[in-house]
């Protein structure tokens, strides 16, 4: 009986990500690579363009910069794919656990990103000057 519930699902979700896999907002489940990868690249572009806001705990001062001004880029590649890899670790135990969360309360996959550590620097120290203790 349950190789008739899961054989269905495994072959429904072959080349697709799980049901209810989530990156922030956007449910990439029942998606083929490609479309999350293009839905995920598209929502990251977007909060790259939204300011942040940058506050000096000591001062309380507080400076609004653009992620990709701080160098900070999104992985939108990375993203999907670790977005697909729920329910796939080879760990039968594992995968089947990760496919049952994902079905009653949904996974959450946090989005890839990588900073510039020397353009960081460069920007808080332009922002709030050479603050030492």
């Amino acid at each position: 009986m349950v190789g008739v519930i899961i054989i269905p699902y495994h072959i429904a979700f072959a080349k697709k990500i799980i049901p209810n896999v989530w990156v922030g907002q956007i449910n990439l489940g029942n998606k083929n690579i490609t479309h999350a990868n293009s839905i995920i690249n598209a929502y990251l572009k977007t909060a790259e363009k939204e300011k942040i806001i940058l506050r000096l705990e000591e001062t309380g001062e507080s400076k609004e910069i653009f992620l990709t001004d701080l160098g900070v880029s999104f992985d939108a590649k990375e993203t999907t794919i670790n977005a697909y890899k729920v329910g796939r670790s080879g760990n039968l135990l594992k995968d089947t656990a990760d496919k049952i969360t994902a079905y009653s309360r949904g996974v959450r996959i946090e989005p890839i990103f990588k900073i510039n550590n020397q353009i960081f620097e460069s920007q808080v120290e332009s922002l709030f000057g050479n603050y030492t203790e």
